[in-house]
């Protein structure tokens, strides 16, 4: 999956899903969330571990919708006032996406 961004330097990549560094074992430094475990999907896009968010799939065309596995439901990254946010569409509500 990585093939498709671009490397940026000092082991970054920068892509439609933003900055982060990967390593061998799966996982990967995002600078926005922090630690999350990545795993390729059958669905064209990938399966996101996050600590406080569980399970959540992204693709290229969907993003920055995610799918949640944890409330069955989609959910939106924004960022406001250089603060990370998921609006869950299950709760309709906002809460800090908080890196790990």
């Amino acid at each position: 999956w990585r093939s498709s961004f671009d490397r940026i330097g000092y082991g970054f990549y920068e892509s439609w899903f933003g900055q982060f560094m990967p390593f061998a074992s799966g996982w990967i430094y995002h600078l926005d969330f922090g630690w999350v475990f990545v795993v390729e999907s059958e669905e064209h896009g990938f399966w996101l571990w996050l600590q406080r968010e569980g399970w959540l799939w992204a693709r290229k065309n969907v993003w920055p919708y995610l799918w949640s596995n944890k409330t069955g439901s989609w959910i939106y990254f924004v960022q406001m006032e250089q603060e990370n946010y998921f609006f869950d569409y299950s709760t309709w509500e906002y809460r800090k996406a908080d890196k790990n």
